[in-house]
């Protein structure tokens, strides 16, 4: 449900400003009602608000110099500014700071509504059919046993999701809860037996809210979704059926684990041997190589974009010991862990 704050000094206006809005029928839901700048502001700092009506004269600041305050802080929230016909000069200077629109003084109904519709409803679902080609990507890329694809592809859609919501956490929280929730309703046409970790990956897409405070956590946490998908369509093949992008994915599912030639020839029903001379052909490296460059390819990112701690990132990974990762990834690297993350943190 949309969220819009009310920001009206005169108590008249206020009060019929709210009940258009509750007796409108629209799914949206009134979370404040201010009657200056300073509450305003600290209502916005509280809440999630797609938009707000304004008065463009209230006490403190000014309805422009709120406004101004509101684009530059939570440049995903709309902002309608009601005005009197005296302050028609005001409303176009207002329109110059990137306000969504102004309604004349007194307000009519239907253009109350018309405004919740194109600022806050119509803007919503505009945004999601932009995630949309970024989903049936998705779906087709696994569709055609393209795992690694549809990975990288879901990392795009976050992407895509973050700036399309300008960092705002409950347009974000929204935009990829419709997209999972997309993706999971196309699982019924996979013929999915067992889909216990999917709905475990998709529970934690909807309501652990403190993953979406990072890009890059959360671009995580989507792509355990849909790798928790890709896991079930691998079991379904009953083997290996000569792709070696199946292997690869595999590697990607269990990255946070340690993954040995034997368990993984075993899950394909191939003998080790087999499985390493395809591999080698296929990639140019070792079955163990190539897992220790992927580890550390996603620790790099790690340090970089997360405040975990060396140890924690290790885990993770599936490494026993933080000193042989370390070791590892000097290997690979060049450098100590510390180091890149020292070198890299503020870039």
């Amino acid at each position: 449900m949309k969220k819009i704050l009310l920001v009206e000094d005169e108590e008249i206006e206020r009060n019929a400003l709210k009940m258009i809005i509750q007796e409108s029928g629209l799914s949206v839901k009134i979370i404040g009602v201010a009657s200056n700048s300073v509450e305003a502001l600290k209502l916005l700092a509280q809440n999630s608000v797609d938009l707000v009506f304004m008065d463009i004269k209230i006490p403190g600041k000014s309805g422009l110099e709120l406004s101004k305050i509101i684009k530059r802080d939570y440049p995903s929230c709309s902002i309608v500014i009601t005005t009197a016909h005296d302050e028609f000069e005001l409303a176009h200077k207002a329109i110059k700071l990137h306000v969504d629109d102004y309604l004349l003084k007194p307000i009519r109904r239907n253009k109350i509504v018309e405004s919740i519709k194109k600022y806050c409803l119509e803007k919503s679902n505009s945004d999601f059919e932009k995630c949309n080609e970024y989903i049936d990507s998705i779906i087709n890329e696994i569709i055609q046993d393209k795992y690694i694809a549809s990975i990288k592809k879901s990392e795009e859609l976050i992407d895509c999701i973050f700036e399309i919501s300008s960092g705002n956490l409950q347009s974000i929280w929204d935009l990829v809860k419709k997209s999972a929730n997309k993706i999971y309703a196309y699982t019924d046409n996979f013929k999915i037996t067992d889909s216990n970790s999917i709905k475990k990956n998709l529970f934690n897409l909807e309501n652990k809210k403190e993953i979406y405070s990072n890009k890059y956590i959360l671009k995580l946490n989507f792509t355990n979704f849909i790798k928790s998908i890709i896991k079930e369509l691998l079991k379904n093949k009953n083997g290996f059926t000569g792709n070696i992008n199946d292997i690869i994915a595999y590697i990607y599912i269990n990255i946070n684990k340690y993954i040995t030639l034997d368990e993984t020839s075993e899950f394909f029903n191939i003998s080790p041997y087999y499985l390493s001379k395809v591999f080698k052909k296929e990639t140019g490296l070792n079955f163990s190589e190539y897992i220790s460059i992927t580890k550390i390819n996603i620790s790099k990112n790690l340090l970089i974009y997360t405040d975990m701690q060396i140890v924690n990132i290790a885990i993770d990974l599936g490494y026993s010991e933080a000193n042989y990762f370390s070791k590892v990834f000097k290997k690979i690297v060049g450098k100590s862990p510390t180091s890149y993350r020292e070198e890299n943190k503020s870039k």
